[in-house]
Order: C-alpha cells, then structure tokens, then sequence
C-alpha cells in the first residue's frame, strides 16, 4: 500500500513539473507612469549640439608620438642621436653650413737662435644644426651592439735574386839567356817559366714571398626609440595676409596745430596705433606687431629660463613673418595761426586753415612689389579773421585730423583687397561682409552685379569681371564682422538668382535728403532736395590787409 501510495505521488510531481515547464514565460511587468515620463523625456531631449559660438583659438602646444632609430658610439650618444631624429620629424630642423678658416703656426728656435716658421692653412666645414621643441618623454624599443669590419689592410711582398757570378782568366809566360866567355871557356844559362790563373764563382737564384693581413673590428650602438615630442600648433590663419604697419614717416620734427605745436613722432605713433586698429577691427588680415618688441623678447627670454613648463619651450621660433608691409608717409599736417597787424588800429586779425595729407604705400615683403600707392587728403574748416580773441584746441584738431586720414586708409585697403559684398538677400534686407569700422550706419552706397571675366587680348591678363551697376544698398546697422542694410532702389536685380559675393559696394553716395528719407510727398522732395535757382550772394569777407578794418 505504502509502495503504492508513492508511486501515485510521484506521478503527480512529474505531470505538475511538466505543466510548468509549458507555461508561456510571463510578460514583463508594466512601466511605472513616472518611468514612462522619465522615457519620453529622454526621448524628446535635443541632442547636444555645438556650440553656436566657438572659443577664440590663438593656438596651444600638443603632444605628439614619434619613433626614430639612433646610432653612436655609446647607449648614451646612439639615444640622443635618435631623440635628436624624433624632434626634427616633427617640428623640423634649420640647418647652416659655414667655412671657417683655420690657420695653424710653429715658430721654431734652437739654443735660442729662430731658426724658422712653420704654417698651414686649413678649412673646416661646421653643421649647425637646431630644431624647435622639447622631449616630454621617451622609451627605449629595442638596443642591440653591433661589431663590424672597419678596416682590412694586406700587404704582399715580393722579391728575387738572380745570384751573382764571376769569371776570369790570366796568363804569364817569360824566358831568358845569358853566356859568358872567358878566353878559351865559353859558359850559357838559360831558363823560361808559364803560368795560368782561371776564377769562375757561380750563385744560384734567390726569391722572398710574404703575405701580411691586419684586420681592425669596431662596434656601435643601434636604438629605436619612441618619444613624446611637444609641437606648437598654430592658429588657423583662414587665409588671411599678414600685415605689418610700419611707423610713419616725418618730413618735419613738430607741425603747428591752433595755438601750439604737435611734436612728429606722437603724430606718426597715433596714426600707427589708429591704422593697427582699423585693420584688427575689419577681421580681414592678420596685423604683426613690430612697435612692443622689447616685451616680446621678454617673454621669450622667460620661455628660455627654464621656469616654464617643458612642452611651452616650443613655443619659442613660431613668430610669423609678414606678407605686406604699409608705410605712411605724413606729408602735411598743419592747422596753424595766421596773424596780421592792422594798418590803422594796433589790433591783430588771426585766423586759422590747414589740413593733413598722408600718402600710403603697400609693398609686398617677399617681392618688393607695390600692391597699392595712394594719397588721402583731410582739409579742416578754415576760420574767417577776426580781431576777437579766441582759443584753438590743437590737441583735438590733431586727433581730428588723425581719426579722418587713418579712416580713410583702412577703409581704402580693404575695399581694395576685399570688397565689402553681399553674402544673404532676404527681400529687400541684405547682410554685408564685412564690419567694424569699414562702413557705418547711415551710408548709402552704389552696388554692382559682377558679371563674366574680361581678359585683355594682348597680353591675356584678367581685367576682372565686368560690373553693372544695380541697385543703391542703405547701412542700416553695423556689427564686429558684418552688416545689415536695406536694399533702396533696385531689389528686382535681386530676383535673378543670387550667389552670395556675386553683389558689390562699389561707390559711396551722399546722405539721403530728410525730407525724402520721412516720406514726403514726391513734389516736395525734389524741392527740398533742390537748391535755389538765385541764391542770394554772401558778403564776401573783406582782405586781412585792408586797411579800413
């Protein structure tokens, strides 16, 4: 019974497991609603986009990796030679070859007695070698000791001897006779000799053969290395020349202006200072300094004290060079006092008319050439005689004077180099390319619609585009970098298909009557406009010298 009872337990536990295991897998539970809202949100937020303005850029330092393979005679001169490698990969390398002439001398004395002069004239090539930068760090990739044949030298000595040999011969014979005779006995003797001597000395052949072999091994050292060079980066110049204003010249010490006298170099250093300015504020070059060189220099010579950071020393030799040159020469610049005694009374008459003018050059630095040569003109208003006593300002006449022709100059260049165009149309609303103190708010100026390419047929020189004048474009407001203005007269010509640059300012028109800039009625603005047909003669002012004043 009880093995019974177990089997049916068991056959249930089975079919519950298997009932179980066929159940669909449950739904997830729903999101709470705050989770939900959570979601959407998150769904509906903006992806984060750029900035709409970026951040000035004047350039910074980086690091940057680099390997490179040294060799030298140590560990030591084989890793700097590679480090030495890394550097100039990135940054470059200036390298100078000079001659120097070296001259030897011996001046030669025995027992105290000169004796002779010894000399020898030599040259020697010098690399010198230098590149911008600093090592932040590096490592060591491989440094193996390399042996090698150097030198071999084989001497081979040969020789021979044919020996020596002698020969000779030589002969003597004689003979003699004597008798004697003594009375009756007679007595003879008689003797004779030969000789024969025969040398004959004989060497045989010699030979030496000799082979020297010399040898000499020398070794170095071959690294690769990777090193962490800091390199300058440079501001992006977007395609700005370089400019450089140069102090203007002075054909005087001190110009007389109203009651005093304005010394040549504070004028010629404000004209400066006002060109700079002008030109930095048309964001159209790049104007170099050349006037606070001592404080540059200054800053360089930190850089070089080692108080810096490491990776700053590559800032050192990045200065930029220039691609124009502007030189001012001041040639007028005068409002003086004018003073007559009268014939008949002890009172003077003073008066006072002058003006400035500056002629300008533009020359390029590379080539010498003159870009633009031009002359601006700035006449003051002229005060009639007068006995009262009066008082004029020089100082401000001056910087009058000053702000006009500085004015006038920037405003010259850049529409020379860079005509103010028209980059956005909307309607009769216009955005301009150009800002600062180039145009101002007020001014009406005549457009042109730039056409096809004129080329002269002799020479196949570009005359540039031809202009057809279109319509009259009012400033309206006046930014840092741009400018808004109205479209008066022609905002059809607009309608043809605008391409932004395709629209130029070309000539600066005079200020719109009032009565037609307040919307009078046609026939009154013509009058208003329109001067009178006999106007009536001024008194003309009497002669400083007649006497009857």
């Amino acid at each position: 019974m009880r093995t019974t009872t177990r089997l049916i337990g068991l056959g249930l536990a089975a079919a519950l497991l298997a009932a179980c295991g066929k159940q669909d897998t449950p739904a997830a539970a729903p999101a709470p609603a705050k989770d939900k809202a959570t979601s959407a949100l998150a769904s509906n937020a903006p992806v984060e986009a750029a900035p709409l303005r970026g951040t000035p850029d004047f350039g910074g330092t980086t690091q940057v990796a680099r390997e490179a393979d040294g060799i030298g005679s140590t560990p030591e001169l084989a890793v700097l030679a590679a480090l030495q490698s890394a550097v100039a990969q990135v940054n470059g390398v200036r390298v100078a070859s000079q001659m120097q002439s070296l001259r030897a001398g011996l001046h030669v004395d025995v027992d105290g007695e000169h004796v002779g002069d010894i000399r020898a004239d030599a040259f020697t090539q010098q690399m010198i070698a230098g590149s911008q930068g600093a090592v932040l760090g590096y490592e060591i990739l491989s440094q193996d000791e390399v042996r090698q044949l150097d030198e071999e030298t084989i001497a081979r000595v040969r020789a021979s001897d044919e020996g020596w040999s002698f020969k000779g011969s030589a002969s003597a014979n004689a003979s003699g006779e004597a008798s004697a005779k003594s009375g009756s006995a007679s007595a003879s003797v008689r003797e004779s000799y030969d000789e024969k001597v025969n040398v004959d000395a004989k060497r045989g052949a010699s030979s030496f053969d000799s082979d020297v072999t010399h040898r000499s091994m020398r070794s170095y050292w071959k690294v690769r290395v990777r090193a962490q060079i800091a390199q300058y980066r440079a501001p992006d110049e977007q395609g700005k020349p370089k400019i450089v204003v140069a102090l203007p010249r002075t054909k005087a010490g001190s110009y007389a202006v109203g009651d005093g006298r304005v010394d040549a170099d504070e004028v010629a250093d404000a004209i400066r200072a006002r060109l700079s300015d002008t030109l930095t504020q048309t964001q159209r070059f790049i104007v170099l300094d050349r006037e606070f060189g001592d404080e540059l220099q200054a800053e360089i010579d930190h850089i070089n004290s080692g108080n810096v950071r490491l990776q700053d020393t590559a800032r050192v030799g990045q200065q930029l060079a220039t691609d124009l040159i502007l030189i001012p020469t001041i040639e007028r610049f005068e409002y003086p006092r004018s003073v007559r005694n009268l014939r008949m009374s002890d009172r003077q008459v003073t008066s006072y008319s002058g003006g400035g003018r500056i002629t300008l050059r533009l020359i390029n630095a590379t080539t010498g050439q003159v870009v633009m040569s031009d002359s601006f003109d700035h006449q003051l208003a002229s005060t009639g005689p007068s006995t009262l006593p009066r008082v004029v300002n020089g100082r401000n006449m001056a910087a009058a004077m000053m702000e006009s022709l500085s004015g006038q100059i920037g405003t010259t260049i850049v529409t020379t180099l860079f005509p103010v165009s028209v980059v956005s149309v909307d309607g009769d609303q216009v955005v301009l390319s150009q800002g600062g103190e180039t145009l101002q708010a007020g001014q009406r100026w005549q457009a042109v619609r730039l056409g096809e390419e004129l080329k002269d047929p002799q020479t196949g020189r570009s005359l540039g585009r031809s202009e057809h004048p279109c319509c009259t474009i009012r400033i309206d407001r006046v930014a840092a970098q741009t400018s808004y203005g109205t479209i008066e007269d022609g905002v059809d010509a607009m309608r043809g298909g605008f391409r932004p640059g395709q629209i130029e300012l070309r000539q600066k028109l005079g200020s719109k009557p009032a009565a037609a800039a307040a919307g009078a009625t046609a026939s009154a603005a013509p009058a208003a406009a329109r001067p009178a047909a006999n106007p009536k003669p001024k008194a003309a002012a009497a002669p400083a010298e007649d006497p009857n004043w």
